[in-house]
C-alpha cells in the first residue's frame, strides 16, 4: 500500500453512453457510497460523465484498490442488470396480458389495434424508466402456451 492517491478512469463498455440519465448515475453514486463504507475508501473527488467516470481517492483502508474497483463496477452492473430485469418482466406482463381479451400478443400474428396498444405501452414503459436508446419494437411470435402452464 502506498498510502498514496490514485486519479483512476474509466469507461462503460464500449464507451456507451450508460450514465446520461438519473437512474443509472445515481445508481453508480449509491453504489460508490456503500463502496467508500465498506472498504473505507476516501473519495476526494469524482465526475460522471454520460459514457465514463473519474475518481480522485485514497489507497483503501480494506483491500487493494483494485478489488474495490472490480467490487465497485460489479455492484453497478448486477443493481442495473436486476432493473432491466423487473422492466422485461413488466414488458412481457403487458404484450402477454394488457394487449388484448386472448391473454396477449402472439408471434407471426397480427392483432391490428392491440399490436398499436401494446406498442404504445411498452414504449412508455421504456420513457419512464429512463433507461438511454429508443425502443425498437421487433415482430411478435407465438409463444407455446402448453410449456408455460
Amino acid at each position: 500500500e502506498s498510502k498514496q492517491s490514485h486519479f483512476v478512469t474509466f469507461s462503460c463498455y464500449r464507451r456507451q453512453v450508460r450514465f446520461s440519465g438519473d437512474k443509472l448515475r445515481n445508481l453508480f453514486l449509491s453504489s460508490l457510497e456503500h463502496t467508500r463504507r465498506h472498504y473505507g475508501l476516501r473519495i476526494y473527488g469524482y465526475v460522471v460523465m454520460p459514457e465514463h467516470v473519474h475518481l480522485l481517492v485514497s489507497e483503501p483502508e480494506r483491500r487493494n484498490l483494485s478489488v474495490v474497483l472490480k467490487a465497485l463496477k460489479q455492484a453497478v452492473a448486477r443493481r442495473a442488470l436486476a432493473g432491466l430485469r423487473r422492466l422485461a418482466e413488466a414488458l412481457l406482463h403487458v404484450l402477454e396480458v394488457g394487449a388484448g381479451a386472448e391473454g396477449g400478443l402472439g408471434v407471426g400474428e397480427h392483432h391490428g389495434a392491440d399490436a398499436a396498444v401494446a406498442g404504445t405501452a411498452v414504449e412508455a414503459a421504456v420513457r419512464e424508466s429512463r433507461l438511454p436508446g429508443r425502443v425498437v419494437l421487433l415482430p411478435f411470435w407465438r409463444r407455446d402456451r402448453s410449456a408455460a402452464g
